[in-house]
């Protein structure tokens, strides 16, 4: 028996960073959200992106596990509280840091300077720092660094560890050893009611794309415990 997965993509980027899970799972979707990609002409909300999150989860039959990167780990956590009856589990990736506007100042600088460079500019950084297979997976469906502070905007009026705490089910939360969005990690694992945690050693934020083995099986013992408990 296999659980539907619909995969959640990181701020500025698509669906495509997934191509490294979607070949080794079945019945699984990554969809764009709101703000990038297919739907870059529409607003990053909070309630837009689990509106898409809960069509992607009815388009599979009307429960699966979320499992999302960044930005959409947090969209994971949001959309899995307000629709638990949805969701068999959640799998956050790089997704245990509290958003706050102080926090997030450097990124917003750093979405500004990085957006003066385009499109060209990134994709050659990207593919210095993780090869080209992988920097081509992430960037193929565009980037849209022009929403970052939009998208920054958003998260730092949302409350993630209210979420975690709301959702009944299952919960893994998955990081690098050296990424900097595992910074609360501790306090979302304590807020978890059924939680579990996965720290991937010699890995920074884009652990999916860089160790996408590694991250497959833990998404895959994820999924297996959903099933048995389930």
């Amino acid at each position: 028996m296999s659980i539907p997965i619909v995969f959640l993509h990181g701020i500025r980027v698509t669906g495509t960073m997934w191509r490294g899970q979607l070949a080794a799972f079945d019945d699984r979707v990554a969809i764009d959200l709101p703000g990038h990609g297919t739907r870059d002409g529409e607003p990053f909300t909070m309630a837009a992106a689990i509106d898409a999150t809960r069509t992607a989860v009815d388009a599979l039959g009307g429960r699966a596990v979320l499992v999302g990167a960044s930005m959409g780990g947090y969209v994971a956590m949001a959309a899995a509280a307000a629709e638990p009856h949805r969701t068999v589990g959640v799998v956050a990736i790089g997704s245990t840091a509290l958003i706050t506007p102080t926090r997030v100042r450097p990124y917003r600088l750093m979405g500004h300077l990085t957006g003066r460079f385009g499109d060209a500019m990134q994709r050659f950084a990207m593919r210095l720092m993780m090869g080209r297979a992988a920097a081509e997976d992430l960037t193929a469906g565009g980037l849209y660094t022009s929403r970052v502070s939009e998208v920054l905007d958003e998260l730092s009026r949302f409350d993630p560890l209210a979420a975690v705490r709301a959702y009944p089910g299952p919960i893994r939360f998955v990081n690098g050893a050296y990424d900097l969005f595992r910074t609360d990690e501790t306090e979302f694992l304590a807020a978890a009611q059924h939680g579990e945690l996965t720290v991937i050693p010699r890995a920074g934020h884009l652990v999916s794309l860089t160790r996408t083995a590694v991250v497959n099986s833990a998404i895959a013992t994820a999924a297996d415990r959903h099933v048995t408990s389930g």
